[in-house]
């Protein structure tokens, strides 16, 4: 029989002992054709001056011109990245990129598996309502965030330094 009475070790405690910085991390940023610029250049100098490295993920390897017209590496195919690669991930795509790609199981599995691990998800302002019906029931509020510019990037890497949400709704 399992004693399902005992009292959490602060020894043992994982989530106690955890960095307080998410340094050696890993942001998977999400993006398309015309994603919004600043925001993915606010992120990106915000992680890496966290001393993270980030990896740029896209609809296909190459490269995507963003809102500003300048050119970005993708480094992974969304078909080949899924979520539990990176600690944290963001979802940078415009909305008409997004309505294409909600359908595809490779786009879903990646946002509802983030979800699912309490990874912190960073998402466009714009497409954060198209999202709504994808994330799975319980998710927390707290771990979805919203991203209106470049200055939000600052509270995401603050979210993000706790590694995970442990509490469901």
């Amino acid at each position: 029989e399992t004693n399902e009475n005992l009292k959490p070790s602060k020894p043992l405690s994982i989530i106690r002992k955890a960095p307080k910085s998410f340094t050696g991390r890993c942001l998977g940023i999400l993006v398309s054709e015309g994603s919004d610029a600043a925001l993915f250049n606010g992120l990106k100098k915000t992680f890496e001056g966290e001393k993270a490295s980030v990896r740029v993920i896209g609809p296909n390897v190459g490269e995507i011109t963003l809102s500003d017209g300048s050119k970005v590496t993708v480094n992974e195919k969304i078909d080949g990245a899924p979520s539990v690669l990176y600690d944290a991930v963001a979802v940078l795509t415009t909305g008409d990129v997004l309505k294409s790609m909600k359908d595809k199981p490779s786009f879903e599995a990646f946002y509802k598996d983030a979800l699912v691990h309490g990874k912190f998800v960073a998402v466009a302002n714009d497409v954060a309502k198209e999202l709504d019906p994808v994330k799975p029931v319980g998710t927390p509020k707290e771990q979805i965030i919203a991203l209106s510019g470049a200055q939000d990037a600052d509270e995401y890497l603050k979210a993000c330094r706790q590694l995970r949400t442990w509490a469901k709704e």
